[in-house]
């Protein structure tokens, strides 16, 4: 196996961790998220985690109940934040994931220093801890499904050692098929012995402000390009543009930060330079 399961405190910090290599970004961690959800999270100055008892796939949440006791270990409660350390690559892809069409979806900038003092703050005052890690693409479906079965698979002393730890538990949440390896997923987990205020599958971390510090900027989806030619499009581009400013004015009405449309399909004629 290629990722090397391990863990490290982050500098300066008591109580985040740094699973199997994930080392702090430049500037920023990116976060698709609806429009809808986003209001709500600044109304309420609320930074949302989830169980993983929410994820739809059951792949993710394979190992998250398992029982360790015969590995002599007791997992602890966890809620997860997922973001993303790239905001450009195979962007296509990632907004056709999160995009509701019903509803419009955000990408945001968060900064990840900013972040991290909410989430020392937070783990500090509720006694609990948070490990950062990138997903583990290295898995196909049927090395997923066997993993667990000692004698079928030659990997299953990396992720299930003798002493099992917190970091061996916390990397087999951290798998995810190798065909989603576009997506550069990171996980934030907050951890606790005991259980932690999960509500309907939500942990709210309260009190937060959505500045313009923590959020440098909040990119509103693509809109759906049409062909030049289509007898809808002169109508699009007109909705499309309106929308966009709608969209822009809730949202600047609340948050003090930059607010863009992202231009992902926006092109320019291109004219044939020769006549043939």
């Amino acid at each position: 196996m290629k990722t090397k399961i391990s863990l490290k405190q982050l500098d300066g910090y008591k109580s985040i961790f740094l699973l199997n290599g994930f080392t702090s970004p430049a500037n920023y961690l990116f976060k698709y998220m609806q429009f809808e959800r986003f209001i709500s999270s600044v109304k309420n100055k609320e930074l949302i985690f989830v169980s993983p008892d929410t994820w739809k796939d059951p792949f993710e949440r394979r190992f998250y109940k398992t029982d360790y006791s015969s590995l002599g270990y007791s997992r602890p409660d966890i809620a997860c934040m997922c973001v993303t350390s790239k905001s450009s690559t195979n962007e296509e892809a990632s907004w056709k994931m999160y995009i509701n069409p019903s509803d419009k979806a955000l990408r945001l900038s968060i900064d990840f220093v900013e972040l991290c003092k909410i989430l020392e703050d937070f783990a500090n005052k509720n006694d609990c801890k948070v490990y950062i890690g990138n997903v583990i693409y290295e898995l196909k479906k049927d090395e997923i499904t066997s993993l667990h079965k000692k004698i079928s698979s030659p990997i299953y002393s990396d992720f299930f050692p003798t002493p099992f730890s917190l970091e061996n538990y916390l990397s087999l949440m951290l798998i995810k098929r190798v065909s989603f390896e576009f997506e550069n997923e990171v996980r934030i987990f907050i951890a606790k012995n005991n259980p932690l205020p999960i509500s309907n599958g939500l942990l709210r971390i309260s009190n937060v402000n959505f500045s313009k510090e923590l959020i440098h900027l909040v990119m509103i989806a693509p809109y759906e390009p049409l062909p030049e030619d289509d007898i809808r499009t002169p109508f699009r581009k007109k909705i499309n543009t309106i929308e966009s400013s709608e969209y822009k004015k809730i949202i600047s009405s609340l948050f003090g930060g930059k607010v863009n449309q992202s231009q992902l399909y926006s092109t320019t004629t291109c004219k044939p330079l020769l006549k043939v």
